[in-house]
């Protein structure tokens, strides 16, 4: 199934990152990054998410995620997660996938702009050792605004994950019931050259990249 599940993810993924000209998948994705920090960090409804982001050990930023269905139902999408140091300093990106299928009688399509603040160490080895299926061993509390949702709903201070997202669609809200959270070594290969993995990336700090320094910044502002 997470075989599955990947290939959804990666077909998502492929439609919701635009080409640009002379850019990879792994800028692309940075940049549409990019704007949907600015976006959701600087949104007056959440009034709390730099505060969020300051307790938090590292945060996974989603542009495009996607639910649709028809009978059976799939979500996902691709982001980048940045871990914070001991002195709080932002590292360089890993690269991940969001997704989850789901049986019963669904139908619509929906996108959504998130970021996961992935508030404890547990939380973020879980997601490093590829063990995250959220709902299943993991604490998550989720803040979705759009329309006319404004303010942070069902935030607890003692959640592993905490997800903003601003959602638009057929689907009312954004549950990511059943999700698991899979590393992308591949487009890591892409950005850094080598099939790198979260490990090595997140907590080592062994590779860096200046194309991520504009959204390590943000992260800061």
């Amino acid at each position: 199934m997470r075989v599955f599940l990947c290939l959804v993810v990666t077909l998502f993924s492929f439609f919701s990152i635009p080409a640009m000209a002379q850019t990879t998948v792994a800028e692309r994705l940075l940049i549409n990054a990019e704007i949907t920090a600015r976006k959701l960090l600087n949104n007056e409804n959440f009034s709390d998410a730099r505060d969020m982001l300051r307790r938090s050990r590292a945060v996974i930023i989603v542009p495009n995620f996607y639910r649709g269905g028809f009978i059976l139902g799939a979500a996902g999408g691709t982001g980048v997660i940045l871990a914070k140091d001991n002195s709080g300093t932002w590292g360089y990106p890993g690269f991940v996938n969001i997704g989850s299928l789901s049986a019963g009688l669904q139908i619509g399509f929906s996108g959504s702009e998130l970021i996961v603040f992935v508030i404890t160490n547990d939380g973020l080895s879980s997601i490093i050792n590829n063990q995250v299926r959220i709902g299943g061993n993991a604490g998550l509390s989720i803040a979705t605004f759009g329309g006319d949702v404004g303010g942070a709903k069902g935030l607890t201070t003692d959640a592993d994950y905490i997800i903003y997202a601003k959602s638009a669609g057929l689907y009312a809200g954004l549950s990511l019931e059943g999700s698991v959270i899979e590393a992308r070594p591949d487009i890591a290969r892409d950005f850094y050259g080598e099939s790198a993995a979260l490990y090595p990336i997140l907590i080592d700090k062994k590779y860096t990249d200046s194309r991520a320094d504009k959204l390590r910044d943000i992260l800061v502002q």
